[in-house]
């Protein structure tokens, strides 16, 4: 009983199915989405950064009653490729941040400036994204350059002086993406130059390494 209910379940939809082909429309069936197998996303990518210093200047005093005038903000462009979902690197140059000293009663005057610029080839590995934000860890090295000017009329003295030396970084922050072309990028960043020479003004000696903290906010545009 059960053979022959089967085998007429079998043939009463074989004599149907013309029936529903018929009544199938010939634009739903065009329309059904073709499979595309998913490749990940590369290429290059130009980004720009705002960045802050929150670590104090090794050159912030009191003189003659003068203080220092501390700039923290800086700024920088790059170049970047994206090699896969996960991998990606890019090279930048930032203006890291500035410091100067001006006095002036006419009797004394007294003028000294420093300011610092990077240059770094940073890769940066992806950890996925989740609800639209994707956080990121990244290492970089390059150089650091700083300048120094100094003069004053109590002496015939007039200094000028630069160094470049070698730097590293380590990063980490999250990218959220804002259109299919641009994402937003925000993180923190170590800075280091472990052989730049800094005057230290409480011992009025020159020592090595400079250490900095910054806060980075900036956009990536894809040019993929």
């Amino acid at each position: 009983m059960v053979r022959n209910l089967a085998v007429g379940a079998v043939a009463l939809l074989y004599l149907c199915a013309p029936g529903f082909a018929a009544d199938m429309d010939p634009v739903e069936a065009e329309q059904l989405p073709e499979y595309v197998p998913s490749e990940a996303a590369k290429g290059w990518y130009l980004r720009g950064d705002a960045t802050y210093a929150a670590s104090d200047s090794v050159y912030d005093f009191t003189l003659l009653g003068e203080d220092t005038n501390n700039n923290r903000f800086g700024g920088g462009l790059g170049l970047g490729y994206r090699f896969n979902d996960w991998i990606r690197a890019d090279l930048t140059g930032n203006f890291v941040a500035s410091d100067s000293y001006d006095f002036d009663n006419g009797a004394v005057s007294i003028s000294a400036n420093h300011e610092m610029w990077s240059g770094l080839l940073t890769g940066y590995v992806d950890l996925g994204t989740f609800a639209g934000i994707t956080p990121y860890l990244g290492a970089g090295a390059g150089v650091l350059y700083s300048r120094d000017d100094f003069s004053t009329n109590l002496a015939a003295l007039d200094l000028d002086e630069s160094q470049t030396k070698f730097a590293f970084s380590l990063t980490a922050g999250f990218g959220y993406r804002i259109t299919d072309k641009m994402t937003a990028d925000i993180g923190y960043q170590f800075l280091a130059s472990p052989n730049t020479q800094y005057l230290n003004t409480e011992k009025l000696a020159i020592e090595d390494g400079v250490k900095l903290h910054q806060i980075k906010v900036g956009l990536r545009f894809d040019l993929y």
